[in-house]
């Protein structure tokens, strides 16, 4: 073959490729649609309570259309489940449960992405502790639904007992106090869309000078805010917080509280130890 053919032969490919690039479609794979189980947060503690969220996600992207599904939860030992709770507006999905663990979904329209429903569960008194697969087992007849299941952490208190919480809307904080010298205090807020946890300490040397205020809480999309403002008292004195509205008074080695939120349980004050 002469350069000038070959030249012509390599130029007409390439041209070719191109125009079949623009006239063939780029197609993209389909992944079908899910029902996963959600847990917020996914540790917990003996005697405690924690919520499941059951999230659907669609296929894409031709959407799957479902808007009926079963599902049946399979918890490990210890964990008890409560009520299940539509989560979205009243009249858009239906809950229709043979018991806590086993319920149809059914909606007026397909549905979209986000919580189905959400449902708390109670760890017992005396659970195994370890690592557990949380799953639904799910079934709809209109389409093909997987799911993926999550694990709980169950692990020892340490010596934590709560102190208080608030609820605010979707929008729960709770805190504990945490039997140790110095001062320490645990906190958790966690709603259908994460949650946030951390711990404060009081600083033994610094903290017997005066009393140190730190802040809680977490907003979601509906402005369901729960707010708190703590404040730990580690002298060995009693402390009056004069710029407080009414002025708050803080025993030696204690902690009060201020929130804002709908609903509030448990004493304004904890001491040590």
């Amino acid at each position: 073959m002469k350069k000038t053919s070959r030249l012509v032969f390599i130029l007409g490919a390439i041209i070719t490729g191109t125009l079949l690039g623009w006239i063939m479609p780029v197609v993209h794979a389909q992944t079908g649609a899910f029902a996963n189980p959600l847990l917020q947060p996914p540790f917990a503690y003996p005697n405690s309570t924690i919520q499941l969220s059951i999230v659907f996600i669609d296929s894409t992207p031709t959407p799957s259309g479902i808007t009926v599904f079963s599902w049946i939860l399979n918890l490990p030992a210890g964990v008890t489940a409560g009520a299940p709770i539509a989560a979205t507006p009243p009249g858009s999905t239906m809950l229709q449960c043979i018991s806590n663990t086993n319920c149809n979904a059914v909606s007026t329209f397909p549905f979209l992405n986000g919580i189905v429903a959400t449902v708390p569960l109670t760890i017992s008194t005396t659970p195994t502790f370890g690592s557990f697969p949380v799953s639904l087992t799910v079934d709809t007849a209109s389409a093909n639904l997987a799911t993926n299941p999550v694990n709980l952490n169950i692990s020892a208190s340490s010596g934590t007992t709560p102190w208080f919480s608030i609820v605010s809307g979707k929008t729960t904080c709770r805190v504990s106090k945490v039997a140790q010298i110095p001062i320490r205090l645990s906190y958790l807020c966690f709603n259908i869309y994460g949650a946030t946890a951390g711990s404060y300490t009081a600083d033994p040397a610094g903290g017997l000078i005066a009393p140190a205020t730190f802040f809680i809480g977490l907003n979601d999309l509906g402005n369901d805010s729960a707010f708190c403002m703590i404040t730990v008292n580690s002298t060995s004195q009693t402390v009056t917080i004069p710029t407080s509205f009414p002025p708050q008074t803080i025993l030696p080695n204690s902690a009060i509280y201020l929130c804002g939120a709908n609903s509030m349980s448990g004493p304004g004050s904890v001491g040590w130890p």
